[in-house]
């Protein structure tokens, strides 16, 4: 039953060493009645961060999203290794910093209590923020990003594989995958907890959005996480 959109991450060379869970975008989040500019894209998000927004932006302290973004306002893939694109992404980051409020992946609280305008974000918590303060719009960028999946997996030197087994079967109940995302707030992967969701959930265009606004978006990749060059840029964004 799980979308073969989803499941595909986990399968290398034709085997499945993963069961998907839930799944989402990263774009970013804004408060539209201080952003009146309608940015939609990664490119805006950056222009306004050094411009209306001064002083009142996160991006996560993750290297994926946070250089992702700034690789897709450029132009370039979210994925990208390729040391003459980062070089460029590490200047807009290090061009955008004095403008930045913080570099957290614990961003709700800022956007909560207004010191921050606009932040990376995950969809789940542009649902969460959106519920509590209707003037907080979640955008998918126009210029890319990143959908993603998680997933349950078993470490191969487990010590107790029946229990593991045993989870993971019973969290693939489609009842219990759906009470499971009313507390955490994601997608369901499988088609028959998608189909038993209540409104609130299958409803929420946050985290169902239209199929034509993800067009953009890519899986983050094995060597995107592990890349050194990619580390070694985040770390000199920080400490500049």
């Amino acid at each position: 039953a799980n979308n073969p959109k989803f499941a595909g991450p986990a399968t290398i060379n034709g085997k499945v060493w993963a069961m998907p869970k839930n799944w989402g975008t990263t774009g970013f989040v804004l408060n539209s009645k201080k952003v009146k500019s309608n940015p939609k894209s990664w490119k805006d998000f950056f222009d306004v961060t050094m411009g209306a927004a001064s002083g009142h932006t996160i991006l996560h302290d993750y290297q994926l999203t946070t250089i992702g973004g700034a690789l897709c306002a450029l132009g370039y893939s979210f994925n990208s290794i390729d040391t003459k694109e980062l070089a460029e992404a590490e200047a807009l980051l290090i061009k955008s910093k004095p403008h930045l409020f913080a570099i957290t992946s614990d961003y709700q609280p800022g956007m909560r209590n207004g010191d921050a305008w606009l932040s990376i974000c995950w969809n789940g918590d542009a649902s969460q923020l959106k519920k509590d303060i209707p003037e907080m719009e979640y955008v998918i960028a126009t210029d890319g990003g990143e959908i993603w999946t998680d997933f349950y997996a078993i470490p191969k030197d487990a010590p107790h594989l029946d229990a593991a087994y045993a989870f993971i079967n019973f969290m693939q109940d489609p009842y219990i995958q759906v009470r499971e995302a009313e507390v955490h707030g994601y997608a369901p992967t499988d088609a028959r907890a998608i189909e038993l969701q209540p409104d609130s959930l299958g409803g929420d265009p946050i985290l169902h959005p239209a199929v034509e606004l993800m067009n953009g978006l890519e899986f983050g990749a094995a060597q995107t996480l592990t890349d050194p060059n990619r580390a070694e840029v985040m770390a000199r964004f920080k400490s500049a």
